[in-house]
């Protein structure tokens, strides 16, 4: 357990989390780390049921993990280390020292999967989630190049089981942050100082023009779905669905989602809850369970 005090965003894959990871990054007393997935390979297999001992060599082996920047990596290399978390950590807490940051902070997509592990190992946390229409993150999702090889139930799924996390989580948290995507589009200045509320820092012009500042957040290959990030917000970038969006696969998104939070913040199409027919719902079934299963077999849930 570590009393520094981290920040993690997350939300559902394409809901606009590498959007807020540059705005907070532009900010000049908060530093978000890049997209490095330490948590994720390196922590996780550390814990619960067949836990793995911490080799600290391991991580300057891996590719995402080599994003850190090199005067950090370069510092770590010196040190030996009880535990992931204590190498994580100390990540943190070299890239504030080194920056003279307030806050830093980690964004991954996959930390929504993991949130109570998160807040045990670090109980004064703050935790960012941000939301987007789910009927546009998951056409966006199924229009990436990742996500093109997936089936768009599967899509649905996994928002359903991930969305839920963070609504279970969010419940009487007072370290729980929600944001908007479509409000920080719309209404950007009125919604980062909410948030910088929310963190306890003064809010910084800077975060406006995030485009305009240097960083390394993400790699070259990534450009391809994450270029929108290196413009000026594009505040008409929502409700796509509207124009693009099958009539069935509106009807899955809607069954799947139905009773979710999520359609508290947005608008359902349909009045009641549209049905599925015989093979969705078997293909339904499946891939909860096989989602539940990774669960306790990936996150040790």
């Amino acid at each position: 357990m570590k009393e520094f005090t981290p920040i993690f965003l997350f939300g559902v894959g394409r809901s606009g989390t590498t959007l807020l990871q540059t705005i907070i990054n532009a900010h000049s007393k908060m530093g978000m780390l890049p997209e490095n997935h330490f948590l994720l390979n390196f922590y996780l297999p550390t814990i619960g049921p067949n836990a793995k001992s911490f080799d600290s060599k391991l991580p300057f082996q891996d590719e995402e993990f080599c994003r850190i920047p090199l005067e950090i990596r370069n510092l770590l290399k010196e040190k030996n280390f009880n535990s992931s978390i204590d190498f994580y950590s100390d990540v943190l807490e070299k890239f504030a020292l080194l920056n003279d940051f307030q806050l830093v902070g980690d964004k991954d997509p996959e930390h929504i999967n993991y949130l109570p592990h998160l807040l045990r190992e670090f109980p004064r946390a703050k935790f960012i989630h941000i939301v987007r229409d789910p009927r546009d993150v998951i056409l966006s999702r199924k229009k990436s190049d990742w996500g093109k090889k997936y089936p768009i139930l599967w899509h649905i799924v996994e928002y359903k089981h991930q969305f839920l996390k963070a609504q279970n989580f969010s419940t009487n948290n007072k370290q729980f942050f929600q944001i908007k995507y479509e409000d920080l589009l719309v209404y950007p200045e009125e919604t980062l100082k909410t948030l910088c509320n929310f963190l306890q820092v003064d809010f910084d012009p800077s975060m406006l023009n995030h485009h305009q500042h240097k960083n390394n957040l993400f790699s070259e290959k990534e450009t391809t779905w994450k270029q929108n990030v290196k413009k000026p917000i594009l505040q008409d970038n929502f409700n796509k669905w509207k124009k693009t969006i099958e009539p069935s696969t509106l009807k899955l998104i809607e069954n799947v989602l139905w009773g979710l939070d999520i359609f508290k913040i947005y608008k359902p199409s349909f009045t009641h809850q549209p049905s599925l027919g015989i093979i969705d719902k078997m293909f339904l079934s499946f891939y909860l369970w096989y989602i539940n299963r990774k669960d306790r077999k990936k996150y040790k849930l």
